[in-house]
């Protein structure tokens, strides 16, 4: 996922909340400047924490890496952290059998649209791309 998609992944759901929640208004100029600032900040904010505090692990998962192998991402994440965590065969049947029977876009695929938000596509690649180079974030498969 590019920080694209988070962004309109973000934008989205506030939106969605913020309409049905508070009132009728169109609320998307405001979504998309709050929460396009506000994600950058995120990132921001744990590019410093890893720098100031590299003792303390994180480790980064790739929801394409989740959704296509489940399981092998799990185990990745529990042997990043520590030797003794480990996914017994339980877990990981179960974890299995649960992926098997919610696979991705199972009930439809969700199209992308940031203009809906006045946002522009090169654009956010363009301010987002420091963290798409240090994080390696490949580039969208075409849907």
């Amino acid at each position: 996922m590019l920080a694209s998609d988070n962004c309109y992944l973000y934008l989205n759901l506030t939106l969605h909340l913020a309409s049905a929640t508070f009132s009728d208004a169109d609320h998307r100029r405001y979504i998309a400047e709050h929460w396009v600032a506000m994600l950058e900040e995120t990132i921001r904010r744990v590019d410093a924490f890893r720098a100031a505090y590299p003792e303390h692990p994180i480790v980064d998962v790739r929801y394409d890496d989740l959704v296509a192998e489940p399981v092998a991402t799990v185990e990745s994440i529990y042997s990043a952290f520590s030797d003794s965590m480990t996914l017994d065969t339980r877990g990981r049947d179960a974890m299995a059998a649960y992926a098997a029977a919610h696979p991705k876009d199972a009930l439809g695929v969700h199209e992308y649209d940031l203009s809906e938000f006045g946002l522009d596509a090169a654009q956010l690649a363009e301010r987002f791309s420091g963290y798409v180079r240090r994080y390696d974030v490949p580039a969208r498969r075409a849907p």
